[in-house]
């Protein structure tokens, strides 16, 4: 008997050592296979715990067995713990969450609709195409994304933007807002929009335009403010910065040959706002060419992901592992902050030749709260960034220290407070700090 219960515990000491080098060599194949070798600063944490593991089922050899078992039964009682916590994390996102994909709610409207779209994200067009469409299908129901449990479906403008359609015929647009899907209004209905905010706070007959779209990055954005502010009588431009991927984006954006257009030709336009026909078939084509395709996949994908979040405990570590181990980047390159600073100055001269009031708002993103390591100036390069708007005498509305960092809990203004755009709470307080903040510096009553 004692032999077997002596068999037993090396058994138990074999099957932790056995399940401490799978993690490794999972996380190695992982890290170099699946992704290989880009992503260490994210890997690094798996590592530093699966040697821990390693470390300690190796020393579990020469314990007393009835420290193992007992070691044993805490293991398996955390880690129920573990998925216990993980379901209720599931439970409490997903209770009244459509979970449907994009592509099953735009059939499912297609049957009551004729008129009903996708928003398709300009980075996604084939660069080769004649024209290079900055905006979406114009004057149609637009089913958008779903982070808060239910789709934002928004009615699209003229040109294919997120805006009551009367914003165009207003005499002067007030406030005209460029930017990414921050912008645009992901996932938000678009009462609930940054730009939609900030006309509650306006008269009436002044206008505010939200040309912002998803997946634009500084250089889409500088070429859809030549595009569309042009034909129309504008007192502002607010762009709108996010640093989690903008500086990204910049690398497709100048391999795009007509975007590039917009960098060396100052007077260069596509004249999108007189081919708005033409723009709506090339995406209708589009998109009833890749929507099939890609339905099934979407599907399959969707219910993989979430079988796999649930056993790699994704949301538990969100909440708690990358507060500890935050996730480290690499330096953003000089060259990508040189394409920054190019891109600024056209902003600059664009504006100062049409005498517009031109506003540079930083807006932060959900890692640097999620972790206090991560709030610092050198995160996404944010000091640098910010010297480089500064050198061009462009006023800054930093969301950064005017609104997350007053707030005693920033994760409150991201929906269920995960890694997504803010929820309905941090538009509306992003729209109260330009509003003030434009109002402020115009009267000078700040710098």
């Amino acid at each position: 008997m004692i032999f077997k219960k002596g068999k037993i515990s090396n058994y138990i000491s074999i099957l932790f050592t056995s399940i401490s080098f799978l993690i490794f060599f999972y996380v190695l194949y992982r890290d170099v296979i699946v992704h290989y070798g880009t992503q260490p600063n994210f890997y690094y944490k798996y590592y530093v715990i699966s040697f821990i593991l390693i470390f300690f089922s190796i020393f579990s050899f020469f314990l007393k067995k009835n420290i193992k078992i007992n070691i044993l039964i805490i293991l398996i009682s955390s880690i129920f713990s573990f998925y216990l916590l993980e379901a209720i994390f599931f439970i409490k996102k997903n209770i009244n969450f459509d979970y449907r994909t994009r592509l099953e709610v735009y059939e499912e409207m297609k049957k009551n609709y004729r008129n009903v779209a996708l928003t398709i994200a300009p980075i996604l067009i084939d660069a080769d195409k004649p024209i290079h469409t900055l905006g979406g299908i114009s004057n149609r129901e637009t089913i958008h994304c779903n982070e808060s449990g239910v789709y934002e479906i928004y009615k699209s403008d003229r040109y294919g933007f997120n805006n009551p359609e009367k914003e165009w015929t207003k005499k002067e647009i007030s406030y005209l807002l460029v930017g990414d899907s921050f912008t645009h209004g992901d996932c938000v209905d678009e009462e609930y929009t940054i730009s939609s905010n900030i006309r509650k706070k306006i008269n009436n007959k002044y206008g505010v335009l939200n040309l912002g779209y998803r997946g634009n990055g500084p250089l889409t954005e500088y070429a859809t403010l030549i595009e569309y502010s042009s034909h129309i009588n504008v007192k502002r431009i607010i762009w709108l910065y996010y640093e989690g991927n903008d500086l990204a984006e910049l690398a497709s954006e100048y391999n795009a040959p007509m975007l590039n257009n917009y960098l060396f030709d100052n007077n260069f336009s596509q004249e999108l706002i007189f081919r708005q026909n033409e723009i709506d078939n090339g995406l209708e084509n589009f998109l009833e060419k890749n929507i099939y395709e890609k339905k099934l996949e979407d599907k399959k994908n969707m219910l993989k992901d979430e079988i796999l979040k649930f056993i790699k405990l994704y949301r538990l570590r969100t909440i708690t592992l990358d507060r500890f181990f935050p996730n480290t980047e690499k330096p953003i390159s000089s060259e990508t902050l040189k394409k920054f600073s190019n891109i600024t100055s056209l902003f600059k001269k664009y504006t100062d030749e049409k005498e517009l009031k031109l506003y540079f708002v930083y807006l932060p993103e959900y890692s640097r709260y999620n972790s206090k390591k991560n709030n610092n100036d050198n995160f996404r390069s944010y000091k640098k960034v910010i010297e480089i708007v500064k050198s061009f005498d462009i006023p800054i509305i930093d969301i950064n220290k005017e609104m997350f960092e007053k707030n005693d809990d920033p994760l409150s203004l991201f929906p269920h407070r995960y890694y997504w755009h803010y929820n309905k709470k941090g538009y509306k307080n992003v729209a109260d700090i330009i509003f003030n903040k434009t109002f402020l510096i115009e009267n000078n009553k700040i710098d």
